[in-house]
């Protein structure tokens, strides 16, 4: 029997993608079988989410600390550049003056993306660290507590930066 052999870098990102498709998916289509789209994004995408800096540790003890260190970077650019792209295709106004092009998001989608890209690299690493000395199952609850905290980071600066306001006449 011949076994695939995979590159553990890729474990972190398969995760994190693999959320995003259930969310996309299920957004779109408003459920997911028998999940409504809050159930697929909760129970699904969520947690494949949260886990994918812990799973960017599988396979990565033996490597480098300069290749895990790369691993970490690369993943926090991919998801800088992708926050990036999502924010300066689908905002269309800010306050209530719409934007003529996308081009007017751009120093505020380069903050957001930064703080998420940076967040991500931090618990990417910090997973990688932990997983040094502890388990496997801590791995990930660290991975996953990091990446919660970094995500209302750059959640928080979104809203800073795109204020949720109400256009209609009082």
């Amino acid at each position: 029997m011949m076994w695939v052999r995979h590159s553990p870098w890729i474990d972190g990102p398969v995760a994190l993608v693999g959320s995003l498709v259930v969310w996309y998916v299920a957004d779109r289509a408003l459920g997911l079988g028998l999940l409504d789209r809050a159930q697929a994004t909760g129970l699904i995408a969520l947690p494949l989410l949260l886990a994918s800096p812990g799973a960017s540790t599988l396979g990565m003890a033996e490597e480098s600390r300069r290749a895990r260190s790369t691993v970490a970077i690369a993943q926090g650019v991919i998801v800088a550049a992708m926050t990036m792209i999502g924010l300066l295709l689908s905002i269309t106004q800010v306050g209530c003056v719409p934007v003529g092009s996308p081009l007017d998001v751009i120093p505020g989608a380069l903050g957001v993306g930064l703080v998420a890209g940076v967040g991500y690299t931090a618990s990417t690493a910090l997973a990688m660290a932990v997983a040094k000395r502890q388990g496997l199952i801590v791995t990930f609850l660290v991975g996953g507590a990091a990446l919660i905290a970094t995500g209302l980071a750059a959640l928080r600066l979104l809203f800073l930066v795109f204020p949720v306001v109400s256009c209609a006449a009082p």
